[in-house]
């Protein structure tokens, strides 16, 4: 990266704390650079790296209004109060779960020359082998028998 880059994405990041757009950033970049500076995109892209992330909303199975969340809340500390009954509850879960035998990265690291092809590694598939692994727990924690 020339000097020239590096102080204009220093002018930029200096400029995206101070809450600038980016369509400004460019017109001074332009006015202080002039045929030197940072093409559009470049700038674009450069802001985006110091300032807001984009992200992907999370997932909810539905948006409650306020009187179900208030509904959830009292079901919640009614159920609190009598935890009692709880203890008496045995619950159980169950799972299958597959054999696989991974290599590691470093496992499958080889010698080779620079005209020798890369090393090509398949991708890893279920085994024929599963198991059916089952819990079962109580309040205090996964019964043991």
């Amino acid at each position: 990266m020339s000097d020239k880059n590096l102080e204009q994405r220093i002018n930029i990041k200096f400029r995206v704390k101070i809450g600038k757009s980016a369509s400004e950033m460019l017109a001074l970049l332009t006015v202080a650079y002039g045929k030197c500076a940072m093409k559009k995109s470049s700038v674009f892209e450069c802001k985006g790296g110091f300032g807001n992330e984009k992200i992907s909303a999370k997932m909810v199975p539905r948006i409650l209004t306020h009187d179900q969340k208030q509904r959830r809340l009292h079901i919640s500390s009614d159920l609190l109060r009598n935890a009692e009954t709880f203890a008496s509850v045995i619950a159980g879960d169950e799972t299958w779960c597959f054999q696989y035998d991974p290599e590691t990265k470093r496992q499958s690291v080889q010698w080779k020359t620079q005209n020798s092809p890369r090393p090509k590694k398949a991708r890893m598939s279920r085994s024929q082998v599963k198991t059916m692994l089952v819990c079962f727990f109580d309040h205090k924690g996964i019964v043991h028998y």
